[in-house]
């Protein structure tokens, strides 16, 4: 779900089905059936580099997920030419849905 008025995309996570219920939350409260638990997504550790991933899988799900604040991590597989290459893309993502990319170096940190 998309809340414009905030600004967030919002991620279901969980289950509504428990152990003794059905899939259909009849016994449930409410207008979301399906999942649990909901969450705006504020901070993203995004995958920048890894050997099951590509980058534009990463680029998708940065886009589709549109964090306030992203950073990379799984980076250090990556020279400094890939780096900058996945920097480049993943800036570009974050920057769709408004947010903005920390690229970080080794030692470095962000206070949120």
């Amino acid at each position: 779900a998309v809340d414009p008025e905030l600004g967030y995309y919002i991620m279901t996570f969980g289950n509504a089905r428990s152990c003794t219920s059905s899939q259909n939350a009849s016994g449930r409260p409410g207008d979301n059936l399906f999942s649990d638990t909901m969450v705006a997504v504020d901070v993203l550790a995004t995958p920048a580099a890894a050997p099951w991933m590509k980058i534009s899988e990463a680029m998708d799900y940065v886009v589709a997920v549109a964090p306030r604040r992203a950073f990379p991590t799984h980076e250090m597989l990556l020279s400094r030419a890939g780096k900058d290459l996945s920097n480049t893309r993943l800036r570009w993502a974050v920057e769709q849905g408004g947010g903005e990319y920390l690229p970080l170096e080794p030692g470095d940190s962000i206070d949120f």
